[in-house]
């Protein structure tokens, strides 16, 4: 059984803490705003608030890349692709700003037969989401480590 399979705060925060042990390996400087928007993130994380998570997820990618390439007027696409990450890690963010998407840009607003017969599944499916988006954004923060080896530098950067 997963240390965090019970879905209690302190589970939630032994999740974090497990990426961070598993993927930060250096050393890092993260600007205020980012470290602004990680705590916040963090806080909806532990909370169970699975969108505030999510949605601030990307906002914390975003100020991230902002402040690593010096960038205020690229687009979250932009930053993405001249970030420099590894491919598999610029997918992982594009996917997650896919996901944001559907969840800030409904579709459809007014039609709310999706609620009438979800039993679960799309909390659930949620859920999963933001999860994957607390893995996703440290994969960001913790690609410009400093005194890493050149192994773990590499998985991260082309």
């Amino acid at each position: 059984m997963d240390p965090w399979d019970e879905n209690t705060p302190e589970c939630r925060r032994n999740y974090l803490a497990a990426l961070d042990n598993e993927l930060l390996t250096g050393i890092v400087e993260l600007s205020g705003w980012t470290c602004f928007m990680v705590r916040a993130v963090n806080d909806a994380f532990v909370a169970g608030a699975w969108l505030s998570a999510l949605l601030t997820s990307v906002a914390a990618i975003e100020t991230h890349l902002r402040t690593e390439l010096r960038q205020d007027r690229y687009s979250l696409q932009q930053l993405i692709e001249e970030s420099g990450l590894n491919p598999s890690v610029r997918e992982e963010i594009h996917s997650l700003r896919r996901v944001r998407n559907a969840y800030v840009h409904v579709d459809g607003p007014w039609d709310d037969a999706v609620f009438e017969w979800d039993d679960g599944a799309m909390h659930q499916q949620l859920r999963e989401q933001t999860f994957d988006a607390m893995r996703t954004l440290r994969h960001v923060l913790y690609a410009w480590q400093i005194g890493r080896t050149a192994a773990s530098h590499n998985a991260n950067h082309e």
